[in-house]
């Protein structure tokens, strides 16, 4: 008998940096990589009956130690994404996004990208 298909799957991305540096890539294209390999991973989950697809983007730690630099970076690259609908994923399958956390106290840049999504 087939298992069945969770109704929530949360993604965690963790080693971007790692990833572009083995590879003698740059920080920012590792994260950019992240970002599409999420949106891949979220396309293949909604694909096969996934209801809830939860993307945990980072700590307050990580904002606030990271090089400045770095986080603007990040920040771009999610813009991005969510400026696009998510890569047309949202429509796709007729998904809603949300926004939660500290992000508008931590994070106020991303306020383009999640109006956008």
């Amino acid at each position: 008998m087939p298992e069945p298909t969770p109704r929530h799957l949360a993604l965690i991305p963790d080693g971007n940096r790692r990833w572009a540096r083995a590879r003698g890539l740059t920080t920012a294209q590792g994260h950019q990589a992240g970002i599409q390999a999420v949106g891949r991973v979220a396309e293949a989950a909604f694909a096969a009956g996934v209801e809830v697809v939860s993307f945990w983007w980072g700590s307050p730690a990580n904002l606030i130690r990271r090089d400045p630099e770095e986080v603007a970076g990040i920040v771009g690259v999610l813009n991005g994404f969510l400026e696009r609908g998510a890569d047309g994923l949202l429509a796709r399958h007729g998904a809603r996004f949300e926004a939660i956390g500290r992000w508008p106290e931590l994070c106020p840049e991303l306020a383009t990208g999640v109006a956008a999504a």
